[in-house]
């Protein structure tokens, strides 16, 4: 089932359904990685909606069933995926209007939905990070370090130079716009939240995070190491008793090899423990 919607600027997307015959129960909201297509997690979406959730999955703009796409005369960044993500919500609140409503953010989609909570307290009811850390370099070890700052200096010029960033050719996301990877950069190199263009204070709002958090990182994951994932996590408010953190080896994940991609095509292990987690919460 597909949902259309307009955003406030004219943009045109879809968000797909994966109902379950439960109408009431609760929603999980599926948040892409960057230049990564809501079709990747249908697999997750459907195994979500046999377990007795309701789930969807959403395109970021830019990206899949989004009417644009990034180039020198289209350009977006942070605040605009923040908007996004909150017109989505008040779209599925016209089908959901009082269902448990959980967002599980993958890689980016996890930051974008953490800072989106910290401006929007109270929007959703809980926040399901999986392999999603700041990219701050300072979250990676030894030689990583080095390969990440580099990285997070060299892809906004280059997305300023070509006027999008060409993910595919580079080897790294997908088409993105110029100003999301200036973003990108700026958390990956100060370690702080500052979308170009907007007036709200982002870091103080997020000093006062409160919506629950379940956060896990992914053994052997070089994209979203452990130590970036904690630092997302510290970043998410004070509240430890809101907040539950797991490291995921493949043995546990029931996986022979898992990586920052691949456990959303065999997501058993996940669905089930982010599916006990909802039911848990108040």
């Amino acid at each position: 089932m597909k949902l259309s919607i307009i955003h406030t600027d004219g943009a045109a997307n879809e968000i797909s359904l994966f109902p379950t015959k439960d109408k009431e129960a609760p929603l999980i909201i599926i948040s892409p990685a960057m230049g990564v297509r809501a079709s990747y997690y249908e697999v997750l979406a459907k195994q979500f909606a046999d377990q007795g959730f309701n789930a969807c999955t959403i395109d970021y703009r830019g990206t899949g069933a989004s009417s644009l796409r990034a180039s020198r005369k289209v350009n977006f960044g942070y605040e605009d995926l923040i908007r996004d993500l909150k017109e989505v919500v008040a779209k599925l609140r016209e089908e959901f209007p009082s269902n448990k409503m959980v967002l599980l953010g993958h890689s980016l989609g996890g930051q974008i939905g953490g800072v989106a909570l910290s401006r929007y307290p109270g929007m959703l009811d809980g926040l399901v990070l999986i392999a999603s850390c700041m990219v701050y370099w300072k979250g990676w070890e030894d030689a990583g370090s080095g390969r990440v700052k580099l990285v997070v200096n060299l892809f906004p010029i280059i997305a300023k130079l070509v006027g999008y960033f060409p993910g595919k050719q580079v080897g790294f996301g997908g088409r993105e716009a110029r100003t999301v990877m200036r973003d990108w950069g700026i958390n990956g190199t100060k370690g702080i939240y500052q979308p170009t263009g907007s007036t709200f204070d982002y870091e103080e709002a997020l000093k006062k995070f409160s919506t629950p958090v379940l956060a896990m990182s992914l053994e052997g994951d070089s994209f979203a190491p452990q130590n970036a994932v904690g630092r997302l996590v510290s970043k998410l408010g004070p509240d430890s008793q809101n907040k539950k953190y797991r490291h995921i080896s493949a043995q546990e994940a029931g996986m022979e090899k898992l990586t920052h991609f691949n456990w959303a095509k065999e997501p058993g292990f996940f669905v089930k423990t982010v599916g006990e987690w909802v039911e848990d919460l108040g």
